[in-house]
């Protein structure tokens, strides 16, 4: 199999833009244009290729025998499938390599990435080409961006061979099947469904305005909710922010649950209608579901070790890891082949389960249902003797207090159920052995081996 780096550089604005855009949104607007792309081919010779020339020298490769290493494989790989039809081999993404190997506390863009293996950072002249399209690049400025280019694929390239010899090999496959559910999409949403869940979700929000003779900015805003508050004869909670104390708002916070079981109506209709005001993300995720659906399949983004924990977190403006469960926003996620689809997911411990539909048929990996820590992994990443462990539970939870706890000196002092409480409350993508029951949104069901 050869190994093919690549980046593509493309048409922005001010307006069109990732900064203001989803990736998925701006690939797929019909603003989108790629003003060319950089090559590094496995003799190290590199090439510079126009934009209006791709399609016919990608169309030179046998897809089937090639690997494609990016930097933010999703975007790239996006690219390369809806607009050219492309679906390489393999997928290899430095971007995910740094968040396991460097910890999600470091920034590991490209940049930041080249600075902190002191390497020379990025010089693609971006200020220059923003809102230009390719036939409106000068032969100085072309000539610019393709230089800046292939130094940015000379950087993914090093990067990888700085990261690959302590890198686990078992996980590269999960990196490609994690970039592969936003590349090569699957599922497909009912808009007019989607329409429904919004327009029900407004309506709500309006009655409870009307109810309490207030706007949603009064609602909304942490002073004049207090003021309301305390017409009532409450007296606010309040909580440590970033910053110093802030109101304790969040529909998480005890305060506001013991509002919404006031003894007084209007109380109680305060705290339902800032949670309905503040908490609008089933009518968030409904119009962004819809949208998408609206230009073709729904690609599903996840972050690889976005978390603490290493498990992944949601990307792109949207966590599909936690669709509520028996809502009305998982029942208009359709599958578009005739596959049975299932979706687990346990609160306590964070294990998700991706629905199957979000993977091609014979595509799916042991490691993504869900993406597991196997015991010969746990070996390697932790300098504790776990072979004479006699369950999952104490493996995992001896593996992570040298992988993941913040606080080793807390960690010391605990005791092993309490480790396993900790493990409960903040562990993610822990395997679970066959033939425990989770939890689904049709009930329990027997784990896959």
């Amino acid at each position: 199999m050869n190994l093919l780096v690549l980046d593509f550089e493309t048409m922005f604005s001010d307006d069109y833009t990732l900064k203001k855009m989803t990736t998925e949104a701006y690939i797929r607007d019909p603003r989108f244009e790629a003003l060319g792309c950089g090559f590094i081919f496995p003799d190290g010779s590199r090439q510079w290729v126009n934009g209006p020339e791709l399609r016919n020298f990608l169309c030179g490769f046998a897809w089937g025998e090639w690997a494609v290493l990016a930097h933010h494989a999703q975007f790239d790989g996006l690219i390369l499938s809806h607009h050219y039809g492309i679906k390489p081999r393999f997928w290899y993404d430095t971007l995910s390599m740094a968040r396991l190997s460097l910890g999600v506390h470091l920034s590991v863009g490209l940049d930041n990435l080249a600075r902190h293996f002191g390497l020379e950072g990025k010089t693609v002249p971006y200020n220059e080409f923003r809102g230009k399209r390719f036939a409106d690049l000068g032969r100085d400025l072309l000539g610019r961006l393709g230089a800046g280019c292939l130094h940015d694929c000379a950087l993914t390239k090093t990067i990888f061979d700085r990261l690959s010899p302590s890198f686990p090999q078992d996980e590269y496959q999960t990196i490609d099947t994690t970039v592969r559910m936003f590349t090569q999409p699957v599922l497909e949403a009912d808009i007019d469904q989607l329409g429904e869940i919004w327009s029900a979700e407004e309506l709500r929000r309006v009655n409870l305005l009307d109810e309490l003779g207030a706007t949603a900015k009064e609602i909304g805003s942490n002073e004049t909710f207090t003021a309301l508050l305390a017409a009532e004869g409450v007296e606010v909670e309040y909580k440590q922010g970033k910053n110093g104390p802030i109101p304790a708002f969040a529909k998480t916070d005890q305060f506001m649950e013991e509002l919404l079981e006031d003894a007084n109506p209007r109380v109680q209709a305060l705290a339902a209608a800032r949670l309905g005001i503040k908490s609008t993300i089933d009518q968030t995720r409904a119009e962004r579901f819809g949208w998408m659906a609206s230009r073709g399949r729904c690609p599903v983004y996840l972050r690889y070790c976005g978390a603490h924990t290493t498990r992944w977190s949601g990307g792109d403006g949207v966590n599909w890891q936690n669709l509520r469960r028996g809502g009305k926003l998982r029942k208009a996620i359709k599958s578009s082949t005739p596959r049975r689809s299932s979706a687990a997911s346990s609160t306590s411990s964070q294990d998700r389960t991706m629905s199957l539909n979000a993977f091609e048929p014979g595509k799916i990996p042991t490691s993504a249902l869900p993406r597991r820590l196997m015991v010969e992994k746990l070996l390697r990443r932790t300098k504790r003797n776990v072979a004479r462990a006699n369950s999952w539970s104490l493996v995992v939870a001896t593996a992570l207090a040298d992988l993941q706890f913040r606080k080793p000196l807390a960690w010391a002092r605990m005791g092993l159920q309490s480790r396993l409480i900790w493990l409960q409350q903040n562990a993610g993508s822990i395997c679970i052995a066959t033939p425990t029951r989770a939890l689904s949104s049709s009930g329990k069901r027997p784990s896959s081996p």
